[in-house]
Protein backbone atom coordinates (compact mmCIF):
# COMPACT_ATOMS: atom_id res chain seq x y z
CA UNK A 1 0.00 0.00 0.00
CA UNK A 2 1.55 3.61 -1.04
CA UNK A 3 2.31 6.10 1.84
CA UNK A 4 0.33 8.96 2.16
CA UNK A 5 1.85 11.91 2.42
CA UNK A 6 0.75 15.64 3.68
CA UNK A 7 1.51 18.32 1.64
CA UNK A 8 2.51 21.31 3.75
CA UNK A 9 2.04 24.29 1.81
CA UNK A 10 1.81 27.72 2.41
CA UNK A 11 -2.09 27.40 1.41
CA UNK A 12 -2.45 24.44 3.93
CA UNK A 13 -0.44 26.61 6.64
CA UNK A 14 -3.09 29.65 5.92
CA UNK A 15 -5.81 27.30 5.56
CA UNK A 16 -5.27 25.81 8.81
CA UNK A 17 -4.13 29.24 10.56
CA UNK A 18 -7.36 30.68 9.34
CA UNK A 19 -9.70 27.54 11.13
CA UNK A 20 -7.75 28.13 14.21
CA UNK A 21 -8.81 31.91 13.89
CA UNK A 22 -11.99 31.18 13.30
CA UNK A 23 -12.43 28.47 16.57
CA UNK A 24 -10.68 30.99 18.93
CA UNK A 25 -7.46 28.41 18.75
CA UNK A 26 -5.00 31.45 19.02
CA UNK A 27 -2.09 29.16 20.64
CA UNK A 28 -2.48 26.97 17.50
CA UNK A 29 -1.98 29.54 15.37
CA UNK A 30 0.89 30.86 16.45
CA UNK A 31 2.20 27.41 17.04
CA UNK A 32 1.64 26.03 12.86
CA UNK A 33 3.23 30.22 12.76
CA UNK A 34 6.26 28.74 14.06
CA UNK A 35 6.41 25.49 12.32
CA UNK A 36 6.79 26.86 8.93
CA UNK A 37 10.27 27.58 8.99
CA UNK A 38 10.63 24.16 9.59
CA UNK A 39 8.53 23.14 6.99
CA UNK A 40 10.35 25.58 4.50
CA UNK A 41 7.24 27.19 4.04
CA UNK A 42 7.45 31.05 3.58
CA UNK A 43 4.77 33.02 5.51
CA UNK A 44 2.84 35.90 3.47
CA UNK A 45 0.42 38.70 4.00
CA UNK A 46 -2.48 36.09 4.23
CA UNK A 47 -0.58 34.01 7.25
CA UNK A 48 -0.30 37.05 9.38
CA UNK A 49 -3.27 38.56 8.70
CA UNK A 50 -4.65 35.34 10.08
CA UNK A 51 -2.77 34.78 12.89
CA UNK A 52 -3.21 38.44 13.61
CA UNK A 53 -6.74 37.76 14.02
CA UNK A 54 -6.44 34.58 15.92
CA UNK A 55 -4.75 37.00 18.55
CA UNK A 56 -7.25 39.08 18.42
CA UNK A 57 -10.07 36.98 18.59
CA UNK A 58 -8.47 35.45 21.99
CA UNK A 59 -7.63 39.22 23.39
CA UNK A 60 -3.57 38.86 22.76
CA UNK A 61 -3.29 42.32 21.92
CA UNK A 62 0.45 42.47 22.22
CA UNK A 63 1.36 39.04 20.43
CA UNK A 64 -0.90 40.55 17.87
CA UNK A 65 1.40 43.94 17.56
CA UNK A 66 4.18 41.52 17.92
CA UNK A 67 3.19 39.68 14.67
CA UNK A 68 2.97 42.92 13.08
CA UNK A 69 6.21 43.68 13.81
CA UNK A 70 8.16 40.38 13.06
CA UNK A 71 6.72 40.90 9.13
CA UNK A 72 9.70 42.91 7.72
CA UNK A 73 11.78 39.45 9.33
CA UNK A 74 9.67 37.61 6.69
CA UNK A 75 9.80 40.55 3.96
CA UNK A 76 5.95 40.42 4.18
CA UNK A 77 4.24 43.73 3.84
CA UNK A 78 1.47 44.70 6.06
CA UNK A 79 -1.57 46.38 4.15
CA UNK A 80 -4.76 47.92 5.10
CA UNK A 81 -6.01 44.58 6.19
CA UNK A 82 -3.64 44.28 8.09
CA UNK A 83 -3.76 47.36 10.07
CA UNK A 84 -7.32 47.68 10.65
CA UNK A 85 -7.05 44.18 12.32
CA UNK A 86 -4.02 45.75 14.15
CA UNK A 87 -5.79 48.50 15.54
CA UNK A 88 -9.16 46.78 16.02
CA UNK A 89 -6.76 44.53 18.67
CA UNK A 90 -5.70 47.48 19.98
CA UNK A 91 -9.59 48.68 20.34
CA UNK A 92 -10.55 45.70 22.10
CA UNK A 93 -7.42 45.74 24.49
CA UNK A 94 -8.05 49.37 25.77
CA UNK A 95 -4.99 50.14 23.98
CA UNK A 96 -6.10 53.73 22.98
CA UNK A 97 -2.75 55.23 22.19
CA UNK A 98 -1.55 52.54 20.25
CA UNK A 99 -4.14 52.05 18.19
CA UNK A 100 -3.80 55.68 16.81
CA UNK A 101 -0.06 55.32 16.55
CA UNK A 102 -0.59 52.76 14.49
CA UNK A 103 -2.74 54.94 12.37
CA UNK A 104 -0.47 57.35 11.86
CA UNK A 105 2.43 54.61 10.71
CA UNK A 106 0.07 53.93 7.98
CA UNK A 107 1.12 56.39 5.86
CA UNK A 108 4.68 56.17 6.53
CA UNK A 109 4.07 52.81 5.18
CA UNK A 110 2.22 53.34 1.99
CA UNK A 111 -0.96 52.09 3.15
CA UNK A 112 -3.50 54.74 3.13
CA UNK A 113 -5.91 54.27 5.59
CA UNK A 114 -9.51 53.76 5.20
CA UNK A 115 -12.79 54.62 6.85
CA UNK A 116 -12.33 51.12 8.65
CA UNK A 117 -8.96 52.17 10.14
CA UNK A 118 -10.69 55.54 11.35
CA UNK A 119 -13.67 54.45 12.83
CA UNK A 120 -11.69 51.71 14.97
CA UNK A 121 -8.89 54.40 16.30
CA UNK A 122 -12.03 56.56 17.20
CA UNK A 123 -13.97 53.19 18.76
CA UNK A 124 -10.56 52.67 20.83
CA UNK A 125 -10.50 56.20 22.33
CA UNK A 126 -14.39 55.82 23.10
CA UNK A 127 -13.93 53.09 25.04
CA UNK A 128 -11.73 54.59 27.79
CA UNK A 129 -12.99 58.15 27.62
CA UNK A 130 -15.73 59.14 30.15
CA UNK A 131 -16.34 62.00 26.89
CA UNK A 132 -15.87 60.03 23.92
CA UNK A 133 -17.18 63.09 21.85
CA UNK A 134 -13.83 64.76 22.73
CA UNK A 135 -11.65 62.47 21.85
CA UNK A 136 -13.37 62.23 18.64
CA UNK A 137 -13.07 66.04 18.17
CA UNK A 138 -9.47 65.23 18.89
CA UNK A 139 -8.70 62.97 16.62
CA UNK A 140 -10.06 64.22 13.58
CA UNK A 141 -8.36 67.83 14.51
CA UNK A 142 -5.16 66.15 14.89
CA UNK A 143 -5.26 63.92 11.68
CA UNK A 144 -6.64 66.93 9.74
CA UNK A 145 -3.46 68.93 11.12
CA UNK A 146 -0.90 66.18 10.98
CA UNK A 147 -2.62 65.70 6.75
CA UNK A 148 -2.68 69.12 6.25
CA UNK A 149 -6.13 68.80 5.47
CA UNK A 150 -8.94 70.65 6.10
CA UNK A 151 -11.37 69.95 8.43
CA UNK A 152 -15.46 68.83 6.51
CA UNK A 153 -17.88 71.97 6.86
CA UNK A 154 -20.70 71.30 9.02
CA UNK A 155 -18.01 68.71 11.31
CA UNK A 156 -19.51 68.75 15.09
CA UNK A 157 -17.33 69.15 17.59
CA UNK A 158 -18.10 68.57 21.63
CA UNK A 159 -17.92 71.01 23.75
CA UNK A 160 -15.42 70.30 26.82
CA UNK A 161 -16.51 69.50 29.86
CA UNK A 162 -16.25 72.77 31.94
Amino acid sequence: MPEARVVTDRIAFNAAISACEKGGQWQLALNLLSLMPEARVVPNEITYNAAICACSKGGQWQLALNLLSLMPADRVVPHDITYNVAISVCEKGGQWQLALHLLSLMPEARVVPDQISHNAAISACEKVSPNPNLYKTNFILSHSISKRRPVAAGTRFAEPDA
